[in-house]
């Protein structure tokens, strides 16, 4: 069991990691460099994989390992367009204020995580509550995204616009 949990966690770091560069150069070359879509994306995936674990959290072992990739891509593939996107939306005057806020922000996500699940967890007495809870949290930040995206512009866009 301790194997096959982490064999799990590491297919879900890969999922991340490779996300991180696949999302990156998506974003670069697709949309015309718009980052918010790519974004929208990540928490979608994220949603799906969440409430499969919420509606069947015993999986076979095949399904268990593509959706533990798929769980990186969700949870942890959009750091990298996000922290980019906050730049841009700073401009040069503000890249590094709005780096450092996305990166508090992060941390405290980071942080408050795990004990919001784990309370969900132990009011509810169901991971598919805590799961679902998490589901419908990822589908907020992708509507969020999608509806005040288009806010975030990059400094070339600025520039031409003028």
């Amino acid at each position: 069991m301790l194997r096959r949990v982490v064999a799990l966690g590491l297919l879900l770091c890969a999922g991340g990691a490779a996300a991180r560069v696949g999302l990156g150069a998506a974003s670069d070359r697709w949309l015309g460099g718009r980052r918010p879509p790519w974004l929208v994306v990540s928490s979608l995936i994220g949603a799906a994989v969440f409430a499969s674990y919420a509606m069947r959290p015993t999986l076979d072992g095949v399904t268990a390992a593509a959706l533990a990739f798929a769980a990186g891509i969700g949870a942890h593939g959009w750091v990298g367009v996000y922290f980019i996107a906050s730049a841009e939306a700073g401009g040069p005057r503000q890249s590094g204020l709005l780096s450092g806020v996305s990166f508090a922000a992060i941390v405290v996500g980071l942080l408050a995580g795990a004990p919001c699940f784990g309370g969900i967890l132990q009011a509810t007495d169901s991971y598919r509550a805590a799961w679902g809870a998490f589901a419908a949290l990822s589908v907020l930040v992708a509507v969020v995204m999608a509806l005040a995206g288009g806010a975030i512009h990059r400094e070339c866009e600025r520039a031409q616009a003028r």
